[in-house]
């Protein structure tokens, strides 16, 4: 297969991620790179603020998460969640809370 082949069939790709499109603050750079004939991106994520419980297991796949965006969040928002969801989780004897910020990131093939 080509190099032109392989940048079409995955530019035609259909999203896979949760979130079910491409962030739209990355757009203007992802549009720059996938118009260069030599380079097309495979994955990207603009960042995200995420809340997420840790559960005893490990496993990401049975963490719950509180609050994911790709947004500027306030730190009012963010106490106010919380301080609503650990009040429910406690009574619970429920996994410890993340505040995890994840940078951007950008896969590319050349």
């Amino acid at each position: 297969m080509t190099f032109d082949s392989q940048k079409t069939t995955a530019l035609g790709k259909q999203d896979k991620s949760k979130k079910g499109g491409v962030d739209a603050a990355i757009i203007p750079l992802l549009n720059a790179i996938n118009m260069h004939p030599d380079f097309y991106t495979t994955s990207s994520c603009a960042g995200r603020i995420i809340l997420i419980t840790e559960p005893a297991s490990g496993k990401k796949n049975e963490s719950l998460r509180l609050l994911s965006s790709h947004e500027v969040v306030s730190v009012q928002d963010v106490a106010a969640l919380l301080q609503q969801k650990a009040a429910g989780l406690a009574s619970q004897g429920s996994d410890p809370i993340w505040f995890r910020m994840e940078g951007f990131i950008v896969h590319v093939c050349c």
